[in-house]
């Protein structure tokens, strides 16, 4: 055993429809105590009702309020509990107060470590924050209220933002280079209980790795080079990639999309009604998956997102049928039916986020790419060992994936390095 075979976080990189789920709901132990964070709601069911020991799902009701006092009520009561990652920032709380003690925390899917949640002017943090004794920044971007924030937050939630507050009460807020504002995973809850494991796959292009390097907390990287290279070679004989040509100068990173004039969104509208008249004449819109920037997929109106059809969706005969997902869609298995997926993004890490947790690399951005590409495919019938056709428009995206399909000891090498942070003497 290696010294960081004891680090208290764990991360379990099996390939997705290995059955890591499956697996996990038969392990509980009747004597230990666990904390379960899934994505979606449909996933707290499948816990309650399939794992081998008794869970509860926290709730807002009648007897103990909000979910976050009903939390902590089973939390005293030392019940197995399942939620979902909504709840993190209260998780976060109850643990400063020692309430984890004795959990086994279990994180489904790789969590979302950070994402920006503000900008900020060049004067506004030192003005509003700093100067006006409502907050102090610590040397690496963290926010913290002061007693004066505690007091006011609701008095001045015109000015600083309540959902602010909230963040940075729960240790959760950093500033970045002084333009922006960063939700960070909690610190405590990856240190609380008596483990942290997290199940996932291609964690080495997840930003939990390098946010787990950022705060100098140890980690065991859990992975299986054999059935990473079967996963890689059933993928090569499962994925039928496209490339859809008239969309080959069309810029698909997030920021690029946000930015496009009404014309060129027009470009993508018709190339998708082209591929539905095409090759998908024959295929039931039901078993299509598409994402894109979700303000290009709907219609905005005065207050927010409609369900009509948006630029990309207009004239495509696409709309009323195909599933829109999110690119971080993960923890699903909804759409296992599908057969055919377009994905309409250049992946790129968001450059704040990068600033943040370190990785201005272009490699770290490669390995983000190929990793939120394969979790979205997979929620496909790919899943199931069935075919997928995968309609991708952009060449750095489909060049990247062929390398990760075809480059075995590359990925072995690079993953290897990053298997574990040493512990500190």
């Amino acid at each position: 055993m290696t010294a960081a075979a004891s680090a208290h976080v764990r991360i379990i990189d099996r390939p997705c429809g290995s059955g890591k789920t499956s697996k996990l709901l038969k392990s509980f132990a009747p004597d230990h105590r666990y904390i379960v964070v899934v994505n979606l709601l449909s996933e707290v069911d499948r816990v309650l009702s399939d794992a081998c020991v008794p869970f509860i799902a926290p709730l807002a009701n009648a007897d103990y309020g909000t979910k976050r006092s009903d939390l902590e009520n089973l939390l005293l009561r030392k019940q197995n509990i399942v939620t979902t990652h909504q709840l993190y920032a209260d998780v976060a709380i109850l643990a400063r107060r020692g309430l984890l003690k004795g959990y086994d925390i279990i994180v489904d899917e790789v969590p979302n470590v950070c994402a920006q949640v503000g900008e900020l002017s060049g004067q506004s943090l030192s003005e509003f924050y700093v100067s006006c004794g409502y907050a102090t920044v610590a040397e690496d971007g963290q926010v913290a209220p002061t007693p004066k924030w505690d007091a006011d937050y609701e008095l001045v939630a015109d000015t600083l933002s309540l959902n602010n507050y909230q963040l940075a009460s729960a240790g959760m807020l950093y500033a970045v280079d002084d333009t922006a504002l960063v939700w960070a995973f909690p610190r405590e809850l990856l240190e609380a209980g008596r483990s942290f494991t997290v199940l996932t796959y291609l964690a080495g292009g997840a930003m939990l790795v390098p946010y787990l390097e950022r705060l100098g907390i140890p980690y065991v990287h859990d992975w299986e080079p054999e059935a990473d290279q079967a996963f890689r070679r059933q993928a090569r004989q499962l994925l039928d990639v496209r490339a859809i040509p008239t969309l080959a100068k069309t810029r698909l990173s997030y920021s690029a999309q946000q930015g496009l004039k009404l014309k060129e969104r027009g470009v993508v509208a018709a190339a998708l009604r082209s591929i539905r008249r095409g090759d998908l004449q024959d295929v039931d819109l039901n078993d299509v998956v598409i994402t894109c920037s979700k303000g290009n997929w709907f219609k905005k109106g005065r207050r927010g997102l409609k369900p009509e059809a948006g630029p990309f969706a207009t004239n495509t005969k696409m709309f009323k049928g195909v599933h829109w997902l999110p690119n971080t869609t993960r923890g699903t298995n909804d759409y296992a039916h599908a057969s055919h997926a377009i994905y309409l993004y250049d992946q790129f890490i968001n450059p704040k986020i990068a600033s943040f947790l370190g990785v201005n690399g272009s490699d770290f951005q490669s390995r983000y790419a190929v990793t939120e590409l394969i979790q979205w495919v997979y929620r496909t019938r790919i899943r199931r060992g069935e075919t997928v056709v995968l309609y991708l428009p952009s060449a750095r995206m489909r060049r990247l994936l062929q390398e990760w399909l075809v480059d075995d000891q590359e990925l072995e090498t690079t993953i290897a390095k990053e298997r574990s942070l040493p512990i500190a003497a």
